[in-house]
């Protein structure tokens, strides 16, 4: 999908979208992952009416690298581009988390195989399972 240029936060979107009074938007969030009744998840391409791209790794919870060798922890089992103006932490807090980006044209967001695709930053989660 394509993505408006802005800016973002690369990463498991359970450390932006959570906060302090925000179990509900959580759950909510949740509710657009795991929609059909067989408990597949799907990736969210908009949230709260803001588009945004989210997808779940290859092998769940860990710590992944891009192509830059940034590091990506996740504790949800997802990673994604979510516009900084649906994040609930301070910057300093998300580059900890994650990556802060900003995209100065609109780019492609996508993941296949447990590869996301994020403009010119790539993030293999479907690498060797034992790293």
């Amino acid at each position: 999908m394509k993505l408006p240029a802005g800016k973002y936060f690369i990463g498991d979107p359970c450390y932006v979208l959570q906060g302090k009074g925000s179990d509900e938007r959580w759950s909510k969030f949740c509710d657009l992952i795991y929609e059909d009744e067989d408990g597949n998840t799907n990736e969210v391409t908009e949230f709260e009416g803001v588009p945004m791209y989210t997808g779940n790794t290859e092998y769940g919870d860990g710590y992944y690298l891009d192509n830059y060798g940034n590091g990506y922890g996740v504790d949800a089992g997802l990673i994604g581009a979510v516009p900084m103006e649906l994040c609930k932490q301070s910057k300093k807090e998300m580059d900890r988390l994650g990556r802060v980006v900003v995209f100065k044209k609109d780019f492609r967001a996508r993941s296949q195989d447990g590869i996301f695709y994020f403009g010119d930053i790539v993030i293999d989660t479907a690498g060797d399972d034992e790293e």
